[in-house]
C-alpha cells in the first residue's frame, strides 16, 4: 500500500512532468511543425496517426487520474484504520493500567471495609429493632456488603469484563427499590426522585446478582444527579415489562420476556457528541478531579452480560433517559422475594 506521502509525490511529478513538456512544446512551436509537416505529407495520413497518439496519451491521463483517486481513497481509509487502531491500542494501554491500579486500591478499600462492617453490625445488635438509629445502621451494612463485593469485580469492568462469569439472579423489583431508597439517601435536597416501579414486575427475576444490578441502579442515579448539577429538578425511575424484545437483543434472547429499567432526569441534556461517546470507557464531560467516566460504561458491561441492552435518548437543555432492558423469568423456587441460586 503506497503511503500518502508516497502519492503526493507521484502527483506532484507526474504534474511537473506535463507543465515541463507543455513548455518544452511551445518553445520549439511543436504544434506548427507538426502541422507543416503533416501538410508536406499528405499521403502519409499523419493526420490519423498524430489523433491517434494523442488521444492514447489522453486515455492514459484519464487512467492515471483514476488510479490516483482509488489510490487516494484507498490511502485515507487505511489512515482511518491507522488511527482507530491507535486509539483501541491506547485505551487498551489505558485500561490495563487502570485494572493494575485497581488491585491495590481494591484490596485497600476491603480492608477499611471490614471495621465498618464489624462493628456497625456490634452496635445493631444492641439497638431494638424498628428504631431509627436501627434503620440508619442497616442502610450502613447494606452500603458496605454490596460495596464489598462491588470491589471484588471491580477488576472486571477496569478490563471490559462483560459480567457473564457471574451466574447470579436476583429479584429485580425488590433489589431496584432497595438500591433507589440508597441513592434517594446520597441526593441532594434540590433534587426529587420519583419511582413508578410496575406491581407485575414483582415476580420478575433477572441474571444479574444483587450488587450488580444495584451497580446499575446507583450508576444511573448518579448520572442524573450530575446532569442536574447547580440546578433544581427531578430524577424519575420506572420499571415496567415491554411487549418486544429491544432492537438490537441478542437473536437467542428474542423470544424471552423482556422488562425495562428507566431513569430520567431534567438535567442539561446530551448533544450529538456526548450521545455517541456516552458509553466509552472513561469518557467524561466533568473535570479531571471530578469523575472517571466509567459509570455508563460499566452499566452497559453488566447489562449485555445478563443478555440485555442499553438505550440512551437525550435532548439538550430537556433532559436525558437510559432505558435498560432485560430478560426475565419468574420466581421458580424460594420464599417470595428470595431466587434459588443454581450454582
Amino acid at each position: 500500500m503506497i503511503s500518502r506521502r508516497g502519492l503526493w509525490i507521484l502527483v506532484t511529478l507526474f504534474v511537473l512532468a506535463n507543465l515541463a513538456l507543455g513548455a518544452l512544446m511551445a518553445e520549439i512551436d511543436v504544434f506548427d511543425r507538426v502541422y507543416a509537416f503533416t501538410r508536406a505529407h499528405e499521403d502519409w495520413e499523419l493526420d490519423e496517426i498524430i489523433l491517434t497518439f494523442w488521444t492514447t496519451i489522453l486515455s492514459l491521463v484519464l487512467i492515471l487520474a483514476l488510479l490516483s483517486m482509488r489510490l487516494a481513497r484507498e490511502v485515507a481509509a487505511a489512515s482511518r484504520r491507522q488511527l482507530d487502531m491507535e486509539r483501541k491500542l491506547a485505551l487498551d494501554r489505558k485500561q490495563l493500567a487502570m485494572g493494575t491500579m485497581l488491585g491495590g486500591i481494591a484490596h485497600a478499600m476491603n480492608n477499611n471495609l471490614q471495621p465498618i462492617i464489624t462493628l456497625s453490625e456490634a452496635v445493631r445488635d444492641e439497638l431494638p429493632d424498628g428504631s431509627e438509629h436501627a434503620r440508619d445502621l442497616d442502610r450502613i451494612l447494606q452500603a458496605a456488603t454490596s460495596s464489598r463485593e462491588i470491589l471484588a469485580q471491580v477488576l472486571g469492568v477496569a478490563r471490559s469484563s462483560t459480567g457473564s462469569e457471574f451466574d447470579d439472579r436476583c429479584a429485580a423489583r425488590e433489589t431496584i427499590l432497595r438500591a433507589l431508597d440508597l441513592a434517594r439517601v446520597a441526593l441532594p435536597n434540590r433534587i426529587r426522585l420519583s419511582t413508578h416501579l410496575e406491581p407485575e414486575t414483582e415476580t420478575c427475576v433477572v441474571a444479574l446478582s444483587k450488587s450488580n444490578l444495584e451497580t446499575i441502579v446507583l450508576n444511573l442515579v448518579n448520572n442524573g444527579r450530575d446532569a442536574l448539577e447547580g440546578m433544581e429538578g427531578g430524577i424519575e425511575a420506572g420499571l415496567n415489562l415491554v411487549a418486544h424484545a429491544p432492537p438490537r437483543a441478542r437473536i437467542e434472547m428474542l423470544d424471552h420476556p423482556w422488562l425495562c429499567l428507566s431513569v430520567t432526569d431534567q438535567g442539561k441534556g446530551m448533544d450529538e457528541t456526548e450521545r455517541a461517546r456516552a458509553f466509552d470507557p472513561f469518557y467524561t464531560t466533568k473535570g479531571v478531579h471530578e469523575g472517571t467516566g466509567i459509570g455508563l460504561s460499566e452499566v452497559l458491561s453488566l447489562v449485555k452480560g445478563a443478555g440485555g441492552d442499553v438505550e440512551l435518548t437525550s435532548t439538550p437543555g430537556k433532559g436525558t433517559r437510559v432505558a435498560v432492558y432485560l430478560p426475565y423469568s419468574e420466581f421458580t423456587g424460594g420464599r417470595h422475594g428470595e431466587v434459588d441460586s443454581d450454582r
